[in-house]
């Protein structure tokens, strides 16, 4: 894993689209926030790094109260219950309203 090249790591997920929404979550708490590595991986020759997406804010002092929305974003019971996408079978957690493998919107 790479560590964030800004101020502060406060979450990283292998999943892109999970840690744009973190960081969404974070800006609409009014805590300025960007993704790095949302990439798949970098390498050369057989070396490959893989690159896991973290979500960094850019002011230390608001550090507490990011980690305080990450925290609460994880431990809320989901809105809906989980489900499958029809077109990839990717399980989906019920707080998504798209697959974050091929994004599909979830069936009605």
């Amino acid at each position: 894993m790479v560590a964030c090249h800004r101020v502060k790591e406060v979450y990283a997920t292998r999943n892109p689209a999970e840690a744009h929404l973190v960081r969404g979550l974070l800006e609409n708490a009014g805590i300025a926030a960007v993704v790095e590595n949302d990439t798949l991986s970098t390498g050369v020759g057989a070396i490959v790094e893989e690159l896991v997406p973290s979500v960094c804010i850019l002011d230390e002092s608001q550090y507490d109260q990011a980690k305080a929305v990450v925290a609460e974003w994880l431990t809320a019971e989901p809105e809906a219950p989980p489900w499958e996408c029809p077109k990839c079978g990717e399980a989906i957690d019920g707080r998504f309203t798209s697959c974050w493998e091929c994004g599909t919107e979830r069936p009605a």
